[in-house]
């Protein structure tokens, strides 16, 4: 995956209305390298919706 796929990708995360995205964490599992979406936890106010979805695909590059 190149990386304007990549930056593609994250700027449509943090333009998303049913989650607050705070970043990226990238795991290394072997010789894959797998990047998760962080997001705000809101599960501490009873006023916010936490019902939210991980998003359908996940990027993984080798």
């Amino acid at each position: 995956m190149k990386i304007e796929q990549i930056m593609s990708k994250v700027k449509n995360e943090m333009i998303r209305s049913d989650k607050m995205f705070t970043g990226i964490e990238f795991n290394v599992r072997g010789k894959q390298v797998v990047m998760n979406y962080v997001y705000a936890d809101y599960s501490s106010d009873a006023k916010t919706n936490t019902d939210v979805y991980a998003s359908r695909r996940r990027p993984c590059f080798s």
